[in-house]
């Protein structure tokens, strides 16, 4: 199939003892290809620019990528853990609505005691009630129970009867060993006692007239006098280090905080959760407060108070203290908080400056281990996942945020959730919303296409939730993404098992739920397709795309051109929809497009069908579907029977008449065609007859040294359309044949056709290796492609004169 656009002698030699059925310039086998001589030139093309049949201009016979808009997805306003479409049964997934107050908290009465690896005897039930207290006694005598309770553990530690049970050593250092151990006992208690006595006065000199300041602008409803005294007692805890479970002070701060928690204000919670966080809480007070944040961060009026950049600073420390398999709604409901926190750009900009991002990935890194575990487990997992996907899906919108992504090798992460979470819908939607996102840029789908599991776990997805729109519909524009850019995706997605059934499966589905909804609409579907298309057609749109980009790997191409099941559905939406739904029409008639490019027995077989269902395009309004299906024309015509049926419905003459189109695209295409159309004999004379000889000359004329390629297109199809047999006069008449040789004689003079281009894109290439390369370029594309079959008429115009 390989062709190149350069003739040679013995071609033409050869041409004049064969019959007249194929271009005159069709090269030798041994010639180079149009890509390799353009990337030797100019070492610049797109990996789709193959080998072509010579008879067609570049832009018209290759196959070619198609690219499509991202699906748009409406924020979801409620803030819950799981979107209103999730398929998770309520009794099994933690709830987003509950109430939260001081009786959801207990301060341990243990907290305060010494860590020791020495077992403690028991308390005598006698002292007992002397170390408990009341929640209801003063500050104070809380304070002395909390400092007797620590006095009578310490003076356990340090009893002899604890020392007498080391191991015994020899006499000579035995008794030296206990004095060392007892004199650390006592340096220690008396440490202990000098911190004790420390915060016993901050306590009653600072932290007690400020709590009970804080009591009167509680019962007030004094709001942000009680807010501006918690920060205060928040930096005096801070200081004192009485978040340390060795304060004795912790559990009574912790009893004082939790009851300010029984208000109605958000602003009050979210102060105080943050003194109750910075307290160093673990368990299930931990989980209570990550509760309690999330149910906050519901309430999108909360996000400014969010925006305190020590409330930042607090909430992406709690990470640290996270324990999965005790308590996974600790990390779920933490989780929930950020997603609903990321809602809002500006919050969003200020996590991701203290690297939310590591945060997350970290987590989900953690979270991996749990993938195979119990189902429980798994599950619980997999809400957790939808919390952090859907926060990394906001994150994915800043400018910054990809190179972060990537260099924690996220998409190494995705791919692995992808593996064992087919199933759930909700995730598998939020990591297509993330890779819908990322896939957009090269990079991204560089780090993507090599993981092989992630071309079947998507088959997966296709298959399990086939009726989920907007979640197919992102797995086809991925899909899209990446075929469209690597050969290597495309061979390694269409080398699955059963991926092309899948994808055509999908694509009939949504085709015929797209018809039932159009006969069910009452006539209502055009007016809606005309704004944006519904969301059966976009599915349409994705999947087809997705044939296209496959079809532009040689090997990938050619199978899916010899597929019969694969061209009924296209042809089923070219007769189905019209230019109403333009986006559908274009991607399914570049599709054909890309697989008439292999000239298979099943194209052949089709072709008279594929150009009647192409003509109600060619006779719209619509340029950008004139130009697609003149690409297809343009491929058929290399079979003579399709071309004689070409010219019986009228398709040459349409081609002459767009050769006074003003888009140079569609003129470019329209030549390739004539190109072709003139190989036969019979064909010729319309060229004339609708004037096309007069416009191609004058074109020649105008465009001279701009564009080789199309010049030398002008000049190949003037050879197609003369008759080396015949006068000239034939086929132009006198002033058609002196001005054509002017024209020839002057654009075949290298120093003024090389002079014309170099002035000519000085301007448009201001810099100096630029304009060495067009340069390069142009005098290669002269030499090359133009000098040659322009030498040839010029020849024939005077010998025949």
């Amino acid at each position: 199939m390989s062709r190149s656009n350069s003739p040679k002698n013995s071609e033409l030699v050869r041409r004049k003892s064969q019959k007249n059925d194929i271009p005159f310039y069709e090269p030798p086998s041994n010639a180079p290809t149009s890509s390799q001589i353009i990337k030797a030139a100019k070492e610049k093309l797109h990996d789709a620019k193959r080998n072509q049949v010579a008879y067609l201009p570049e832009s018209a016979n290759l196959a070619r990528t198609l690219n499509s808009n991202r699906p748009f997805t409406p924020r979801d306003d409620k803030r819950t853990l799981f979107g209103p479409k999730s398929t998770r049964p309520i009794n099994e997934r933690p709830p987003s609505s509950f109430s939260i107050g001081s009786k959801s908290f207990e301060a341990d009465p243990t907290a305060s005691r010494p860590i020791s690896a020495t077992r403690l005897s028991p308390i005598e039930a006698k002292n007992s009630s002397k170390l408990t207290f009341s929640t209801q006694t003063s500050l104070e005598s809380e304070s002395r129970s909390s400092l007797r309770n620590e006095d009578t553990d310490l003076l356990k530690l340090s009893s002899p009867k604890s020392a007498s049970r080391l191991a015994p050593l020899e006499k000579s250092t035995d008794k030296l060993k206990i004095k060392d151990d007892d004199d650390d006992k006592n340096q220690s208690k008396k440490q202990d006692t000098k911190t004790n006595d420390k915060i016993d006065l901050t306590w009653k000199k600072f932290i007690e007239p400020l709590v009970n300041q804080m009591e009167v602008f509680f019962k007030n409803n004094q709001i942000d006098l009680f807010c501006e005294s918690s920060d205060l007692l928040n930096q005096l805890v801070c200081d004192n280090q009485m978040y340390s479970k060795s304060c004795s002070k912790r559990s009574l701060i912790l009893k004082i905080l939790f009851k300010y928690l029984d208000t109605e204000s958000d602003k009050i919670k979210l102060k105080i959760s943050r003194i109750i966080l910075n307290m160093k809480i673990t368990g299930s007070n931990l989980t209570n407060i990550c509760r309690l944040l999330f149910s906050i961060s519901r309430n999108s009026e909360n996000d400014l108070i969010f925006m305190d950049p020590n409330i930042i600073e607090t909430l992406l420390n709690i990470p640290e203290r996270f324990d999965f398999k005790e308590n996974s709604d600790t990390v779920i409901y933490f989780c929930g908080t950020i997603k609903n926190l990321s809602e809002n750009i500006k919050i969003l900009k200020a996590l991701s400056s203290k690297n939310l991002e590591e945060i997350l990935v970290r987590m989900i890194k953690d979270l991996s281990k749990y993938f195979k575990d119990t189902e429980t487990l798994k599950a619980e997992t997999g809400h957790a996942l939808v919390q952090i996907t859907a926060t990394i899906r906001n994150l994915a919108d800043l400018s910054n945020t990809r190179q972060k992504l990537l260099s924690l090798k996220l998409m190494e992460h995705l791919v692995y959730i992808l593996k064992y979470y087919t199933g759930d819908s909700e995730l598998m939607l939020n990591v297509s919303r993330i890779l819908s996102k990322l896939t957009l840029h090269s990079d991204c789908c560089n780090n993507l296409i090599p993981h092989e599991s992630f071309y079947k776990s998507f088959l997966k997805v296709m298959i399990k939730h086939e009726s989920k729109q907007d979640l197919i519909v992102r797995v086809g524009f991925i899909l899209g993404n990446v075929t469209g850019r690597y050969e290597n995706a495309r061979i390694r997605l269409i080398s699955e098992k059963y991926s092309i059934e899948t994808l055509l499966n999908t694509l009939k589905v949504y085709f015929n739920n797209d018809q039932q909804n159009s006969n069910g609409s009452n006539g209502n579907s055009k007016e809606l397709s005309e704004a944006e298309p519904s969301p059966n057609e976009d599915v349409l749109i994705k999947y087809v795309r997705i044939v296209a980009n496959l079809a532009i790997s040689e090997d990938v191409g050619e199978k899916l051109a010899k597929r019969q099941d694969i061209l009924d559905v296209l042809l089923k939406i070219l007769e189905f929809k019209d230019l109403s739904c333009e986006e559908v029409i274009i991607n399914t008639v570049v599709t054909i497009n890309n697989l008439s490019f292999y000239n298979s027995q099943i194209i052949i077989d089709n072709s008279q069908k594929i150009v009647d269902c192409l003509m109600k395009f060619l006779l719209s309004n619509n340029l950008e579907a004139i130009i697609e299906v003149f690409r297809v024309f343009a491929n058929l015509s290399r079979d003579q029977t399709v071309r004689g049926y070409l010219a019986y419905r009228k398709v040459n003459i349409l081609a002459i008449a767009y050769l006074n189109s003003n888009n140079r695209e569609l003129i470019y295409i329209v030549i390739g065609f004539l190109i072709n159309i003139m190989t036969d004999q019979e064909n010729r004379a319309i060229l004339r007859e609708e004037n096309g000889v007069k416009k191609l000359i004058e074109l020649l004329n105008e465009i001279g040294p701009s564009d080789w390629q199309m010049s030398s297109m002008i000049c190949k199809l003037f050879m197609n359309y003369s008759d080396n047999n015949r006068p000239i006069n034939h086929f132009f008449d006198q002033n058609e044949t002196k001005l054509l040789t002017v024209i020839l004689k002057e654009l075949l003079d290298e120093n003024f056709a090389l002079r014309c281009h170099k002035s000519e894109f000085k301007s448009s290439a201001p810099e100096e290796d630029n304009a060495e390369n067009i340069d390069d370029y142009m005098d290669y594309l002269w030499k090359q492609d133009f000098q040659p079959v322009a030498k040839f008429l010029i020849a024939r115009l005077i010998r025949n004169v």
